[in-house]
């Protein structure tokens, strides 16, 4: 969501009655303050200005949408390489050029010192003006200008979900063509008087536009938030103590993926603005709180979310961050509340300085659905799910939610028909998955199948690989033959393929095919990797080569990925034993948890390790929590012994040994033979050694 800039400290004047004259009575139509008698007024009109780069793809339509209702056409071109100057020039537009110097607010007063109308409409290239807007500036061409400006609502359509609407914000881009009102901030720009901080005066008015910017193909494209993270913090340098700069610094690191960065930014801005009121902090608070939220740390979200309400009582984003840390701590009762408030908070939308225009007409309700998921009461969840669908029918999570909600009701076929429909709707990776999943979930294995072979060619080849080794799994009468060709084509869909490699591997060697198992570990160590997993697969390849700097390294490329992932920081773990970093390894592999045979591998390694350190109570404490998961595990009851041992805890080395005998292993027998002979105690170890012997 775009930045909002500054709020006006002024009230909405009361409109003035009609005095006769035309530019009177259009000022008093929209509450604008009349200039006094002396002030002089340049020529009726309206200007449009605009600064421009590359922007062939969208000019065009912006031009269209407002050059029959504007006098004039003023655009600085900072060095376009496409058609944009010719496609200005078909419109009409006087055309001047400067370099770019990393400031927006200085592009947009050279477009300003341009105008010669009365007016001035601000748009970008992206943007359009809505013909709702039509007649507004017509009544406005004429209106007396004085100081003060017009709110433009900024419509900004998203694709995050198909079927969605639009957040908005709002902006003064309509204001009188006065050399005193020029724009500050080098990056997200904001128009003042006579450089104040505050802004400038404006009204409401029945004045919007639409954004295409915030399009997905369009942010990847243009790649803003990296573009504008330098002028942002080049801002926060060089005028640290305006609240603006970081919250700008905040916004910016958020879009480029530094949460902690964004965190510290806004906390910094919180501080600064202290209780002034400034039109971006609601908005700035909002996001905290979703920041904090997603950390994990839910008190804090909750005293963000609540201060953006005190200073924007009817915000419904601060409202929806609010029920969303609420329903993270399970308060569900306070998190529906919340929500609702959200919803409600629709009829003050207009009001709001920016604003997530879904969270009133789909987001909430479906917040609410999800928490009566959580306590099981899926009746309630389906009821919120079908409202929010009939504002927005074809929102993905939506149907996604409701079909999942069917299922755990128990009514199968209506869930298949809309796991269905999203996967023809939505053919690709997620929801052509999600649809075999719900079949195998149902045991409709051969449809299950066929669905397969029917999206082959619509998925991504990482996901057709691990679609073709479910195949080769599933409980149907296929043989050998037809099993090894679907994990062959899932190899050859996606070489790197761990689930494909595994069980590729795994049926050459039942059959003893020694020379295949090695054609594929050589095939595999130069394959594309996608997922964690081939990651870690690879790692293991290159540990078991002793190519332990290559396996670090496609390890940490792994952690990139899935930060969290058990199997990955094992694989370091191991990295860092074998080349001497132990400490490291220490923290690795506690990272990889205690859960399954994973965790079981990752804990005895722990335990070794502690004891080379020589840290033999932690030793302990680790090898009893393998031989707690794991008490036939031989090699963890000689560790332990060992560990005792060199403790000088006797009588605990020799209980371990002789508690481990009825595992009938020999070696626990051999260990304690000898370590009795140490002893002295020759009988006990010859007895020992007879039971050995007799295991063998």
């Amino acid at each position: 969501m775009s930045p909002l800039y500054v709020r006006s400290n002024g009230r909405a004047a009361a409109p003035r009655p009609p005095t006769g004259r035309a530019g009177e009575s259009a000022a008093g139509q929209f509450g604008l303050p009349l200039p006094k008698p002396n002030v002089a007024q340049l020529p009726t009109g309206i200007s449009l200005c605009m600064i421009v780069k590359n922007e062939e793809r969208f000019l065009a339509g912006c031009l269209r949408s407002a050059a029959a209702h504007v006098d004039e056409i003023c655009v600085v071109d900072t060095g376009s390489t496409d058609r944009t100057l010719e496609i200005a020039a078909a419109f009409g537009a006087r055309i001047e050029q400067r370099p770019w110097r990393d400031d927006f607010a200085w592009a947009r007063n050279e477009v300003l010192a341009m105008a010669t109308k009365r007016w001035i409409l601000v748009l970008d290239a992206d943007e359009e003006l809505d013909a709702g807007s039509h007649d507004t500036l017509h009544a406005l061409r004429s209106a007396a200008a004085d100081v003060t400006g017009l709110w433009v609502r900024c419509n900004n359509l998203s694709d995050d979900y198909k079927g969605t609407g639009v957040s908005s914000h709002a902006l003064v881009r309509f204001f009188p063509n006065n050399p005193r009102i020029r724009y500050m901030s080098p990056v997200h720009e904001f128009i003042t008087l006579d450089g104040k901080s505050t802004g400038i005066e404006a009204r409401v008015a029945p004045l919007s536009i639409t954004h295409h910017g915030y399009l997905t193909e369009i942010v990847t494209l243009r790649k803003k938030s990296e573009r504008n993270f330098a002028l942002v913090k080049t801002a926060t340098e060089n005028a640290p103590a305006e609240p603006f700069n970081w919250y700008n610094l905040g916004t910016t690191s958020m879009l480029c993926g530094d949460n902690p960065g964004a965190i510290v930014a806004f906390e910094k801005m919180r501080v600064l603005v202290g209780e002034s009121q400034r039109g971006f902090v609601p908005n700035a608070l909002g996001q905290l709180a979703d920041l904090y939220t997603d950390s994990g740390n839910y008190e804090r979200a909750i005293d963000a979310a609540n201060e953006s309400l005190r200073k924007a009582p009817n915000f419904a984003n601060a409202h929806f961050s609010l029920g969303r840390a609420l329903a993270k701590q399970e308060r569900y009762d306070e998190a529906r509340a919340a929500f609702k408030a959200a919803i409600a908070d629709e009829a003050y939308a207009a009001r709001q300085f920016v604003v997530d225009d879904e969270v009133s007409i789909w987001k909430a309700h479906s917040e609410i659905g999800s928490s009566y998921g959580y306590e099981g009461n899926d009746l309630a969840a389906l009821e919120w799910f079908d409202r929010a669908l009939e504002n927005r029918p074809l929102v993905v999570p939506l149907r996604m939610n409701r079909a999942k909600a069917l299922e755990r009701l128990g009514r199968y076929p209506e869930a298949h028909a809309v796991f269905r429909a999203l996967a023809d709707d939505e053919p690709g990776d997620a929801h052509s998955v999600d649809y075999i999943n719900f079949l195998l979930r149902r045991g409709c294995y051969a449809d299950a199948w066929e669905t397969i072979e029917r999206v082959l060619p619509v998925v991504t080849p990482r996901t057709r690989a691990a679609l073709l080794a479910a195949a080769a799994s599933f409980p149907l009468p296929v043989a050998a033959a037809q099993k090894e060709s679907l994990l062959e084509r899932a190899v050859a869909a996606h070489p790197g393929a761990a689930d494909a490699l595994e069980a590729l591997e795994t049926l050459y060697r039942s059959r003893g095919d020694h020379a295949a198992v090695e054609r594929l570990h050589a095939a595999e160590l130069d394959a594309p990797l996608a997922l964690a997993a081939d990651h870690a697969r690879r790692a293991t390849r290159f540990l078991s080569a002793g190519r332990f700097a290559d396996a670090e390294a496609v390890t940490r490329a792994g952690l990139q990925i899935a930060p969290e992932d058990a199997a990955l920081h094992y694989n370091l773990g191991v990295v860092y034993v074998q080349t001497g970093r132990k400490e490291a390894a220490l923290a690795e592999l506690a990272r990889a948890g205690t859960v399954g045979d994973l965790g079981l591998r990752a804990t005895f390694l722990r335990a070794i390790v502690l004891g080379d350190l020589g840290r033999l109570e932690d030793a302990l404490v680790a090898i009893d929590l393998v031989i707690g998961l794991a008490p036939d595990e031989v090699d963890a009851r000689l560790h332990r012994f060992r560990f005792a041992v060199a403790l000088g805890r006797e009588e605990l080395a020799e209980s371990t040994l002789r508690s481990a005998l009825v595992l009938n292993d020999a070696r626990i027998a051999a260990e304690l033979a000898t370590w009795l002979l140490r002893k002295g105690r020759v009988r006990e170890a010859q007895g020992v050694a007879e039971l050995a012997l007799a295991r063998k």
